[in-house]
């Protein structure tokens, strides 16, 4: 095996990358990210996309794992967030999207 070749194209960018499962997935991060949001908005955004798009992929109350470049520290930081209650996930949308209605106003 030729471990050296990959199937698909490498694809570099300079300001910023959101990769998702199917390409409206992927096109709201990047739109996130070009309004100024940061990788964890842009990865919420592709998330909730993801649910409507792709559901048997991707819905509410999954797990999340993350590399994350925290700018503060120059470091990258490895999250994962398990399952979550209905409640908690509740909240957890409700102060995301109250946060971006705030960012867009």
């Amino acid at each position: 095996m030729n471990f050296n070749k990959s199937a698909r194209p490498v694809i570099m960018g300079r300001n910023g990358m959101v990769s998702a499962g199917h390409s409206l997935g992927a096109l709201a991060g990047v739109r996130v990210l070009q309004e100024g949001g940061n990788a964890v908005d842009a990865a919420l955004a592709a998330a909730f996309v993801m649910a409507v798009v792709k559901p048997e992929a991707c819905g509410p109350g999954g797990d999340l794992f993350a590399l994350v470049f925290m700018k503060k520290n120059g470091k990258v930081e490895a999250t994962q967030i398990g399952a979550v209650s209905k409640t908690q996930l509740a909240q957890l949308i409700d102060k995301t999207l109250s946060q971006m209605v705030d960012k867009a106003v």
